[in-house]
C-alpha cells in the first residue's frame, strides 16, 4: 500500500488556475481518511480533536460579527415573543450550528421540536414536529394534529415554558404550508396558546416570505436575519478558534498566505474554510510539515476542485 504523501495530488499555482490536477484511484483516496491518518494528524499538530469537522457542535461556532447579530435576533424575538422568526443564508454559513447554540441557551424555558422534513404536506410536518415533541399524531387531518399542537402548547404555558417549532431546509415550503403556520400562530386563541416558529434556510426563504400575497400573522411580520460570509480577517480568527478549541496551543499553524488563500477560495463560507483546512491538515502530516503553507492549501483546494478551472489567488462566486 502506498504511503499518503504518494498518494497525495500534485499541483501548483499554475495547475490550480487551469484546472489541471493529477488523478488518483479511489482505492488511494479512501487511505487518506484512515483511522491511523485520522490520529496521525492530531498527534502530530499536537489536537485533541479534530478542529475542522463536519459536525454541527456549537463548541466550535466562532460569533463573527453577523452570527453575533443572528443570534441575538432570534433570542430576544423569541423571549419578547415575537413569534414570526426566520434564519437565512447559503449553504455553509452555520446555520444549523447557530441553531444548535440557540437552542442550547433555551432549553430551561423551551420544549423545541426540530425537523428537517419539509419535502412533505401540512399534514406530514406537523406529524413530524408532534412526534419531536414526544407526543404520538393520532390523525392524519391537519385540524386533529393541530388540537394536539396546542394542547401541548397550553400544557407547557402552565407551566411556564414555551413551545418553539423550528424548521430547517424551509426554502422547500410552499404557500399551503405557510398557510398552515399563520395559522398555528392566529388561531391559537391568546399569546399564551401560540407556539413560537423558527424557519431556516436558504436567502430564498425570506424573498417567499415577503413576497405579495404571502399570509402572515394578523398581529406581527416575519422578522428575518441573515448569515453573512466572513470577511479575510473573520476567516483568519475563525480558524485559530477551531484550532484553540480543538486544543492547539502552539502559533502559525497556517501560514499568513495560506491564510490568505483560504479565505480567497473559501469565499468565506465556514463549511467551505472547513474542508480545505481539514485537507490541508492531512497533507501537511503526509509531508511532515510543522506548519501550513500556501503550497499545501494549494494541493488541497484542488482535491475539492479537481476536474473544475479555479483560480486560488483570486475567488470565484459561492454556489
Amino acid at each position: 500500500m502506498r504511503t499518503l504523501s504518494e498518494i497525495i495530488l500534485r499541483s501548483d499555482l499554475a495547475g490550480a488556475r487551469n484546472g489541471l490536477f493529477s488523478v488518483v484511484d479511489m482505492k488511494d483516496l479512501r487511505c487518506f481518511g484512515s483511522s491511523e491518518a485520522r490520529h496521525g494528524v492530531l498527534e502530530y499538530y499536537q489536537l485533541r480533536e479534530q478542529p475542522f469537522g463536519d459536525t454541527a457542535d456549537p463548541r466550535y461556532l466562532y460569533l463573527s460579527a453577523t452570527h453575533r447579530r443572528a443570534l441575538a435576533t432570534l433570542f430576544y424575538g423569541i423571549e419578547a415573543a415575537r413569534g414570526h422568526l426566520a434564519l437565512t443564508g447559503k449553504p455553509g454559513t452555520g446555520k444549523t450550528t447557530l441553531l444548535s447554540l440557540l437552542l442550547k441557551r433555551l432549553n430551561r424555558t423551551t420544549r423545541t421540536s426540530f425537523v428537517f422534513h419539509t419535502l412533505c404536506d401540512g399534514s406530514g410536518i406537523l406529524r413530524h414536529l408532534l412526534a419531536n415533541l414526544g407526543v404520538p399524531p393520532t390523525s392524519q387531518d391537519p385540524v386533529v394534529l393541530q388540537q394536539q399542537l396546542r394542547e401541548v402548547v397550553e400544557e407547557e404555558a402552565r407551566g411556564g415554558r414555551r413551545v418553539l417549532l423550528v424548521i430547517d431546509e424551509a426554502h422547500h415550503l410552499e404557500g399551503p404550508i405557510f398557510e398552515l403556520i399563520g395559522r398555528w400562530l392566529d388561531d391559537q386563541g391568546t399569546k399564551t396558546g401560540a407556539p413560537h416558529v423558527l424557519l431556516s434556510g436558504h436567502p430564498i426563504l425570506a424573498e417567499k416570505l415577503t413576497r405579495p400575497g404571502m399570509p402572515h400573522s394578523k398581529e406581527r411580520a416575519w422578522i428575518v436575519t441573515q448569515l453573512e460570509r466572513l470577511d479575510a480577517t473573520e476567516t483568519t480568527h475563525y480558524i485559530d478558534y477551531r484550532l484553540r478549541m480543538a486544543g492547539y496551543s502552539g502559533a502559525g499553524l497556517f501560514s499568513t498566505d495560506a491564510r490568505e488563500m483560504i479565505a480567497q477560495c473559501s469565499q468565506g463560507i465556514p463549511r467551505e474554510i472547513n474542508m480545505i483546512c481539514f485537507n490541508a491538515l492531512f497533507r501537511g502530516y503526509a509531508r511532515k510539515q510543522e506548519s501550513i503553507d500556501s503550497a499545501i492549501v494549494t494541493d488541497a483546494v484542488a482535491d475539492l476542485v479537481l476536474g473544475q478551472s479555479v483560480d486560488p489567488s483570486a475567488g470565484s462566486s459561492a454556489n
